[in-house]
């Protein structure tokens, strides 16, 4: 859900690439399953045979198999197993002359209770909006579900720590942040607040000792508050609000009781990636968004524009507040 927000610019000569790409919602691509999706697939299948100790016996040859329908292929092989053989393994090689691939009903697995499924099954079943498989310097899998396609922007959540902290390292190869040094060096107003005596690395890291309630059931807790402050949520129904932080920035300064000392062990925290963007933010003078763009984003020549969102004050919010289309964040 967002809000309200800003894009910063991707790579524009990209657009008409990012164009060009098949659209479509969950209903779409069932369609071309159907129409196109297996029609004439040819698998090259080869049967890895194992013992019960899981030492491989045997490789078959492999054979070709040609369906016009969705089909276990495993079953056709039953009768080939050596004496000792306790299980195989399936190996499929598909190739196509024309047309898009998409063969995720053609492959299954167990889950954990022993039942079967396939991918095309787990995807409804996790409520995947979008699937994309690269290895080897080849898309193995791309599908978009839900009424999402190739150019929709997804929330990423907590992926946006670590797109903050990318940009922000060239910031710390530039010579402008230095990891050892006390984030009071660069944002002074934290010494009156428990973040005094903490480093960047440690902020970095997530290994402060500042007290940060993420109770999520909680609509007065820290993270709760994060939520109503940086415009996810409104308040909660008869709440006063008034003592509340109506930004990120405020919220940051009103943490004054540790619960460890800085160094701990790590705990995942949501706001000390906001310190670290603060500290970006001050030593380069510019916002958050455009340092991503400047120093990420146009340099990776993403496709689309991202967008972030933004709190009462214009802060973009580091933590988990960027959406970006699949094919740029992969």
């Amino acid at each position: 859900h967002r809000t309200g927000g800003i894009a910063f610019p991707g790579y524009p000569e990209h657009r008409k690439q990012a164009e060009s790409l098949q659209k479509g919602g969950r209903a779409q691509q069932r369609a071309a399953d159907k129409a196109s999706g297996t029609a004439g697939l040819t698998m090259r299948v080869q049967i890895v045979w194992y013992s019960k100790d899981k030492a491989q016996l045997s490789v078959s040859s492999g054979f070709n198999y040609t369906t016009d329908q969705p089909a276990y292929v495993a079953s056709t092989v039953a009768s080939s197993a050596p004496a000792s053989a306790v299980f195989f393994k399936v190996r499929v090689t598909c190739t196509k002359t024309a047309g898009t691939v998409w063969v995720g009903h053609l492959f299954a697995f167990r889950r954990r209770d022993g039942t079967r499924t396939t991918f095309a099954e787990m995807l409804d079943a996790t409520y995947t909006d979008a699937m994309w498989v690269w290895k080897d310097g080849h898309v193995l899998h791309e599908s978009y579900h839900n009424g999402m396609d190739a150019r929709t922007l997804h929330l990423l959540q907590s992926v946006s720590k670590s797109i903050t902290a990318t940009a922000g390292a060239t910031l710390i190869a530039d010579g402008l942040i230095d990891p050892a040094a006390p984030v009071t060096e660069y944002l002074p107003e934290l010494a009156r607040t428990a973040w005094a005596g903490a480093s960047v690395r440690q902020v970095l890291d997530m290994t402060t000792g500042v007290r940060f309630t993420e109770t999520y059931d909680q609509r007065d807790s820290d993270i709760g508050k994060m939520d109503y402050c940086s415009g996810w949520k409104p308040a909660p129904p008869d709440t006063d609000v008034s003592d509340w932080p109506t930004c990120i920035w405020e919220q940051i300064l009103g943490l004054t009781h540790k619960e460890a000392e800085h160094g701990a062990p790590l705990a995942r925290r949501r706001h000390r990636a906001d310190v670290f963007a603060h500290v970006m933010q001050r030593v380069s003078g510019k916002r958050l968004p455009d340092l991503i763009s400047e120093r990420l984003w146009q340099p990776l020549g993403a496709e689309e524009d991202a967008e972030i969102t933004v709190d009462r004050a214009g802060y973009g919010l580091a933590c988990g507040g960027i959406s970006a289309a699949l094919r740029d964040l992969g």
